[in-house]
């Protein structure tokens, strides 16, 4: 199996030897723990990753590498894992190598959420230690909350909103964004087209028919009408360009404002609808959202997760959307769909806002 979608031998050969590089780097890392396996996840794991050429003319990663990574006990020093996935970040030329922590009685008592069920269900066993069989968790998809869907397009809203600060600082969005390098292109890019990736994903996680594969999504959503009725005009084509996008990245620094904003609109819908099925009523809008979703808290505590621990970056922020309050995820509502970076005001909630889902 691959791990790119274009399955070159020169793509395979450079993300392989980038694999084998993390593996040295973590186990050298380790070295007064007891590490016992690491497994590459998420997109290179499913054979979806992507290559770029650099500007010196190579092959490099895009976007991120994922990998979870299995300890007999808590590393004594976790900090140092979060400096070498950014030490890592930088001599790979990729945007991220993110470093999941876990042991064996993280896995024992792993629940059934999206994150685990795309580990289970796509991942690549790097390295092992002798005499170590402890096996990832395996969930159905039938066992998913439903609610998943909208903690994924919480996290994926927040990428856009931190869009809304890089390229609109202080100003109204219907004026040019203010670009000031590649690396904003490349990350508003990515965070649109995920935004609208999670509006599909989320539908198909309502209806019980999520895959990890892309191309399945694609086909049952094609083949699923009635999954969209939900949906703006023109979704199918979005829901297919973010699969595209992924498989092969092309920046266009002046399209990247049209991206945005059509992405705002996709995700606005799906999360609507997602809401609409987690809250069980209907609501006319986010203030009306705002007081369901009040009144919900208040009579039934959501549940949380037990999860990756938040030892590296971004591990916290993927997997977990509420801290016990909705507080953080009301906001997101107000301030994505009627934002108005020109205000002072706004621009110091959506600071506070993207901060705390940050750290």
């Amino acid at each position: 199996m691959t791990y790119t979608a274009v399955a070159t031998p020169e793509a395979e050969a450079r993300v392989a030897a980038d694999l084998d590089r993390v593996v040295a780097a973590v186990r050298a890392q380790a070295r007064d723990d007891i590490l016992l396996a690491v497994f590459l996840v998420g997109g290179y794991a499913r054979g979806e990753g992507a290559v770029v050429e650099g500007d010196d003319g190579a092959l490099h990663g895009f976007n991120d590498y994922d990998f979870l990574l299995l300890f007999d006990r808590p590393p004594a020093d976790p900090a140092g894992f979060s400096r070498l996935a950014g030490d890592l970040a930088g001599e790979l030329s990729i945007d991220f190598v993110d470093l999941g922590l876990a042991t064996p009685t993280d896995l024992a008592a792993a629940r059934p959420t999206l994150f685990w069920f795309e580990v289970g269900e796509a991942h690549r066993e790097l390295w092992r230690a002798p005499g170590c069989r402890d096996e990832l968790p395996r969930f159905r998809v039938e066992s998913l909350d439903p609610a998943e869907g909208s903690r994924l397009l919480v996290n994926r809203g927040m990428s856009l909103l931190w869009v809304v600060r890089r390229l609109w600082p202080d100003r109204p969005l219907d004026a040019p964004p203010a670009i000031e390098d590649v690396a904003q292109v490349r990350f508003s890019t990515i965070a649109a087209h995920k935004a609208v990736a999670a509006s599909g994903d989320a539908a198909l996680l309502r209806a019980g028919v999520y895959r990890v594969s892309q191309a399945a999504r694609i086909d049952t959503l094609a083949a699923r009408p009635d999954l969209l009725a939900w949906a703006e005009p023109g979704f199918l084509d979005a829901y297919r360009a973010s699969a595209a996008f992924r498989r092969e990245p092309v920046l266009d620094a002046d399209g990247v404002g049209a991206l945005w904003r059509a992405a705002r609109v996709h995700h606005e819908a799906g999360f609507r609808a997602a809401e609409r099925a987690r809250l069980g009523r209907d609501f006319s809008g986010w203030d009306a959202h705002a007081r369901l979703a009040a009144a919900r808290m208040g009579e039934e505590r959501l549940r949380r997760p037990r999860l990756l621990k938040p030892w590296v970056r971004r591990g916290f922020s993927r997997d977990a959307w509420w801290t016990g309050e909705e507080t953080r995820f009301l906001d997101l509502a107000r301030l994505l769909y009627h934002a108005a970076p020109e205000s002072r005001d706004w621009v110091e909630a959506a600071d506070r806002l993207i901060g705390e889902w940050h750290d």
